[in-house]
């Protein structure tokens, strides 16, 4: 099974006026979850499943993303995808999915989640908009949001 990781992109700050919950793309967000996008379509990227944190702003990348691959499915709501939900309950999620899902979330658990993917206790982490590649449990390669280049990924 392939997986695609993937941390939202950049949002703005949370203030009095609006909680963390409900904090939404910037427009430097949008722009960069775009150009990571058309890396992933460039690449040839397809999935079966999309899996989203349901806040504003996982949600917002989820569905640039979505767009961009040329994925017209259901992005798939998961509260085991939220700031603080334990990443092992996804793994169980995953796990019980064929063929290529892309997962978007939040650090630090979709950090967590990757190193449980490949069995180890950590992951590099996840800048805004990262997207991490792996196939089963092998890391593949990333893309990274700033320099929207496929990079070849090796964790030791």
């Amino acid at each position: 099974m392939r997986v695609y990781l993937a941390r939202h992109s950049n949002a703005v700050p949370e203030d009095r006026f609006l909680p963390d919950d409900y904090r939404y793309l910037s427009a430097e967000g949008r722009h960069k979850a775009r150009g990571v996008a058309g890396v992933l379509h460039g690449e040839g990227i397809a999935v079966d499943a999309i899996l989203s944190s349901p806040l504003t702003r996982a949600i917002q990348t989820a569905e640039i993303l979505a767009s961009g691959i040329g994925f017209d499915g259901a992005i798939e709501a998961d509260v085991g995808l939220c700031p603080g939900a334990s990443p092992h309950v996804l793994t169980e999620t995953i796990a019980g999915r064929t063929g290529a899902i892309l997962v978007v979330g939040h650090m630090p658990s979709i950090c967590h989640l990757g190193g449980l993917l490949i069995g180890k206790p950590g992951f590099p982490p996840f800048k805004p908009g990262h997207v991490f590649a792996f196939d089963g449990t092998t890391p593949l390669f990333k893309v990274d949001p700033d320099r929207l280049e496929v990079e070849a990924l090796l964790v030791a």
